[in-house]
């Protein structure tokens, strides 16, 4: 697998010796996220049955350059198409192409394929009305994070749960049909979920005009369209994909010549790395063309299972404006995450795993050998847990940084839901608008009051076991504050930051007083991010992160002790 970059898209390149190419195309938005390890898995498979393959991010989608919210992503991402059908068959020299799409990539291969001359075309739950798209993102939404998730934006821009649609993608989405096209090939494979008989009507309509199409049953469709970190890819309907395809035929030919990827603007370039066993731990390292002096490199971890490229391009985001202040940057997917496969001995849970901090471990050897000593780790969630775990065992770090920590420590036994904290609920207990959205049901009030239950418990015992002298040296307590007082010894720099009222406060108060006073230090800085959501979402909030980030980074430039090492 190679990773590529043609015009301003990034890709990934599964080379193959057979006579026919597939290009994949991706979902939008939050599907997209859940759907990358799945459509990772798909490339392989089409590459192991002798299809060179690519997957690509259109413009201003994930690594690729660009903001898709300021321009018609119909019109972008169908160019991007086209241009990504051309760069396979100038890199293969084949000229037979079919096209897999998924959601509104499968809409995007629908309306590409006569142009591209498509072979055969994959549509996986396309999405056939755009109407009826945007009113299903915006119920999802509503049902799933609240009115305060549909944002309107500049003019008529809307935003849903932090991917903004611009005024022309509105009008673009409204007037897509695709049963007003024609065929898009003349083979042609359905994918349908149940309860979607739009997706058969289309084949029907298809059919009627002589076109060949199958369809079958999209049955792992929910569970692959689900929140990223608990998307499990379909892969009964993977394979039927597969199947369908075939084996393409032998064609020898040497292997294709590929040209890393390199993204380059004015403040940075982006290149694709490669460490771990066997050089199977993904990253993409943002270097700043202007550096600043002995300010450490950042290794920005997942969130969650969301790809390196984070929600709504907060990884990106990040590494790109740390660059312009001349910070560089590794983001990189640990075991199970993006374009990281699942590692041999890893548990298949992916996220609060302390033996993924072996591959941030592999991301420190790497960019050591790049000339980058003593760097930075953050984390926010899980990442943030990550990073702490990885400060545990790892000595070479300069700095930790870790935003909205919900656990130190973490066993089997627990269920982490997030909730925002203790002290939030009770200031907004006199807010008219809290009693309103009391009675119009939007609030999960058998869930907070468990939690709050749960969290007065589980205080009211440790302060119990304090005052008795029973909390041993081996509790989760003794072992936060042994690691703490570490790190105040190595003078690692410490940044603990939460957004207002996160629930993970409650956590870290309990172990290490209110604003982590108890471990207070020269070494160790608490901040109140000006933001709201745990999960930074909306563009407002991520100009709230990456503030506090660049910040810190620029305050860390490594000790004496750090700086003589690195030049010897």
């Amino acid at each position: 697998m190679h990773a590529v970059a043609f015009d301003t898209c990034f890709g990934m390149f599964h080379d193959a010796s057979g006579d026919t190419a597939i290009v994949l195309l991706a979902p939008f938005g939050v599907e997209g996220l859940a759907a990358h390890k799945s459509l990772r898995l798909l490339g392989e498979d089409c590459a192991r049955r002798g299809f060179p393959t690519l997957r690509f991010d259109c413009p201003g989608t994930a690594n690729a350059l660009g903001d898709e919210a300021d321009v018609d992503l119909i019109a972008s991402r169908s160019a991007a198409a086209e241009q990504a059908v051309a760069w396979i068959r100038q890199q293969t020299g084949l000229s037979k192409v079919v096209l897999v799409g998924l959601r509104l990539g499968a809409s995007i291969a629908a309306l590409v394929g006569p142009a591209v001359q498509a072979e055969r075309v994959v549509l996986m739950a396309p999405v056939v009305s755009g109407k009826r798209y945007l009113r299903e993102l915006k119920s999802l939404v509503q049902l799933t994070k609240g009115a305060e998730a549909l944002v309107a934006g500049d003019g008529a821009d809307q935003e849903f749960d932090g991917f903004r649609f611009s005024e022309n993608s509105l009008a673009s989405l409204k007037a897509l049909n695709l049963a007003t096209l024609p065929a898009p090939a003349s083979d042609v494979l359905i994918l349908a979920p149940e309860g979607q008989p739009a997706m058969a009507n289309l084949g029907d309509t298809w059919r009627a005009g002589g076109t060949r199409v199958t369809l079958n049953p999209f049955e792992g469709f929910a569970a692959l369209i689900a929140d990223p970190t608990v998307a499990e890819p379909p892969r009964t309907d993977l394979t039927q994909v597969a199947g369908w395809l075939g084996v393409a035929a032998p064609l020898p030919r040497p292997a294709a010549a590929v040209t890393p990827a390199r993204l380059e603007t004015e403040s940075f370039i982006e290149t694709a790395a490669a460490f771990g066993p066997e050089n199977q731990v993904f990253g993409l390292f943002c270097q700043a063309r202007r550096p600043q002096p002995n300010v450490p490199a950042v290794i920005l971890l997942n969130t969650g299972a969301n790809p390196h490229y984070g929600w709504a391009r907060q990884s990106v985001e990040v590494a790109r404006q740390l660059a312009a202040s001349g910070i560089s940057s590794l983001r990189i997917d640990t075991s199970g995450i993006g374009e990281t496969p699942d590692l041999p001995g890893r548990p298949n849970r992916v996220v609060y795993v302390p033996t993924s901090s072996a591959d941030v471990v592999a991301a420190v050897d790497w960019l050591e050998g790049q000339g980058h000593h003593h760097p930075m780790v953050a984390g926010t969630c899980s990442g943030a847990y990550l990073a702490f775990q990885t400060a545990l065992i790892e000595p070479r770090l300069s700095a930790l940084a870790m935003i909205n920590l919900q656990k130190f420590f973490w066993d089997d036994s627990q269920r982490l839901t997030i909730y925002s904290s203790t002290e939030h609920y009770l200031s907004q207990l006199w807010q008219p608008a809290l009693w309103s959205r009391l009675l119009r049901g939007e609030v999960d009030t058998s869930g907070i009051l468990r939690t709050i239950g749960q969290r007065l418990s589980r205080t009211l015992r440790f302060r119990l076991q304090r005052v008795v002298g029973s909390v041993g040296e081996d509790s989760e307590h003794a072992r936060i504050l042994r690691g703490f007082a570490d790190f105040r010894q190595r003078n690692l720099k410490i940044l603990i930051g939460y957004t207002i009222g996160d629930g993970g406060i409650d956590e870290m108060t309990l172990h290490l007083g209110r604003n982590a006073s108890h471990v207070a230090g020269p070494n160790l800085r608490f901040t109140q991010i000006e933001a709201f959501d745990h999960n930074f979402t909306s563009p407002r909030d991520r100009a709230a992160l990456i503030p506090v980030l660049r910040d810190f980074a620029l305050e860390c430039a490594p000790p004496k002790a750090f700086a003589a090492t690195a030049a010897e």
